[in-house]
Formats: C-alpha cells, sequence, structure tokens
C-alpha cells in the first residue's frame, strides 16, 4: 500500500522530516492552525475541531504538536498549557480516528528523554528504566500514556527525542550565537550531561520506524556519544575557531531568570540508543565532532 503521512505541528522537526518524505516519494500533510498550502488541514484542538479531508489516504500519523518547554518560564498556566497542548491534541487525534474507523498502520508519537528524570548522574538510561520524578517526566508519562488509547486500532511508537542540533534554529543557534560574540562559556560546572541528535538523524529514525513494521514501542532518538556540556561548548568553539574566555556562569543565575525551567540546563545524564541501533538503524552522525562539522559549516 502507498503510503500518505499526516505530520501535527509545523515546527523545525515538522518540516524537517516532510523534506525527508519528499525525497522519498512518500505523499505528506500537515495538521495545523492555519492554513498555509494545499496540503495543510486546520485544527482547533481547544474546540475539538478538525477539518474534515485531513484524514483522506492517511496510512501514517507523526504526532509532534505541543507547546514548546523552552519558550516561557513554568508558572502554574504554562505548565498546564504545556501539558494540554500534548494531551488534548492526542486526544482529538484519537477521538477523530476511532469515531471514524479511519484505518492507521503507525501512529508516532514524539516524546522526550525528559521522561528519565531531568537529573545529572552516571546512569545511562535505557527504553526499559521507569519515568522520573519531576515535571518533564511527568508530562512526557502522560502524553505517552495518551498514546496508548490507539493501541487497539494501530501499531504505536513513542520517540523520545534528545536536544536537537540543526542549523536553523534550536539550541545550537542558541549556544553558537554567545560563543561568536567571545562571551561564551560554560553552564555551572559543566558536567552535566547534553544527550543530543543532529536533525538529519531525528528525521531518518522517523522514517526508519514509519518504513520498517516489526518496529514498536519506546525509542530514544539520541546520538550514541555521550557528552557534557563543557565538552560541548568546547566543541562548538573549536568549530568556530573562537576561544573561550569566561569563567563558568553559576548556575544560582540560570535559577534567577528562568526559575524552575533552567533545571534543563543545569541537569542531564546519558541516554542510550543501543535499540534503535539494534534493530538496524545506522547513525549518520554518531560524534558530536562530526554533526558541529556538518551543521557549522559555512554556506
Amino acid at each position: 500500500m502507498k503510503k500518505k503521512v499526516l505530520i501535527t505541528g509545523t515546527g523545525l522537526i515538522s518540516k524537517h522530516i516532510s523534506s525527508k518524505l519528499e525525497k522519498e516519494g512518500i505523499e505528506f500533510s500537515f495538521l495545523s492552525r492555519t492554513k498555509t498550502s494545499d496540503n495543510h488541514y486546520v485544527w482547533d484542538i481547544e474546540n475539538s475541531f478538525i477539518e474534515e479531508d485531513a484524514f483522506h489516504g492517511i496510512t501514517d500519523i507523526i504526532h509532534l504538536a505541543g507547546a514548546n518547554i523552552a519558550d516561557k518560564r513554568w508558572t502554574k498556566k504554562v505548565k498546564k498549557e504545556l501539558i494540554s497542548s500534548r494531551i488534548n491534541s492526542t486526544k482529538l487525534l484519537i477521538k477523530h480516528i476511532k469515531s471514524n474507523n479511519i484505518k492507521i498502520n503507525t501512529f508516532i508519537t514524539a516524546s522526550a528523554i525528559g521522561y528519565y528524570g531531568t537529573k545529572t548522574t552516571e546512569n545511562i538510561y535505557t527504553e526499559k528504566d521507569p519515568k522520573g520524578d519531576d515535571f518533564l517526566s511527568e508530562l512526557c508519562y502522560k502524553w505517552e500514556k495518551e498514546a496508548d488509547n490507539i493501541s487497539d486500532y494501530s501499531r504505536v511508537i513513542k520517540v523520545r527525542i534528545a536536544v536537537v542540533l540543526s542549523q536553523k534554529g534550536g539550541a545550537l543557534t542558541k549556544m553558537k550565537r554567545p560563543i561568536k560574540a567571545y562571551i561564551g562559556t560554560t553552564i555551572a560546572s559543566g558536567k552535566q550531561y547534553i544527550p543530543w541528535i543532529h536533525i538529519d538523524d531525528l528525521s531518518d529514525i522517523f522514517l526508519y520506524l514509519i518504513k520498517n513494521n516489526k518496529t514498536k514501542g519506546v525509542y530514544n532518538a539520541v546520538a550514541p556519544e555521550h557528552i557534557n556540556n563543557y565538552q560541548l561548548t568546547k566543541e562548538i568553539a573549536r568549530e568556530l575557531k573562537k576561544p573561550i574566555l569566561l569563567p563558568n556562569i553559576p548556575g544560582f543565575v540560570f535559577k534567577l531568570i528562568f526559575g524552575e525551567m533552567s533545571i534543563i540546563l543545569l541537569k542531564g545524564s546519558r541516554v542510550s540508543c543501543e535499540k534503535i541501533i539494534k534493530e538496524g538503524y545506522t547513525f549518520k552522525y554518531k560524534s558530536i565532532s562530526s554533526a558541529l562539522k556538518n551543521l557549522l559549516k559555512k554556506p
């Protein structure tokens, strides 16, 4: 059967995945809040609305929609929005699929490595490890659990995404800007691990999972090499040929600026990608040096 993929959201990852699908000759469309082209269909999560033709011919769904966790301080209102944007959007998709008896081969939902809890340890977390005990772990747990409600209709896959490195926004853009301006430096002790993945590998993992019917369950989308904040900062500076002149920025500065959200900068553990490798996926960018060479090269 010819595949047609419905992607929720139109952010950085959604656009990159769609470009990969296009190169593979796989048809795709988007669900988003506004209609910007013929292959964009509108949904209104608050009012439980999905445009009638959005699921026409769809064989697989990649669910990426959700409010950005790093946009605002985590007030009670923002936390509620972060959870509801993920839970309610998933509920709406599943309700629409079931009530209209739509046949879907694969339902892939994004999640995050925050599932394991935001803490700095020497543990290497695998897909079999339990969830953590902080806000991000609870957010990811609820998001993933909601997707299980479609398991009687479709193969369900949950992708726990690491820090995504890209040329067009995201974490790398934020890190390289101060380094280029000679004011970049290590955060706190610098010992906190930063599980990362090149956006090409992340997009290819989604395609791999869509195309391989034997895959199911949870997968960590994280590169094989484990690095900490100090090492990543040094690698970016080396690739940009810029010195690191300033001392480490104390953690309390980030706590003052970002509040509870600062935990995503100040804490981090290692995460394993052995499951996806054993099942046949080969990473293009296994080391941070190879990823940065590709992403920071001059156009």
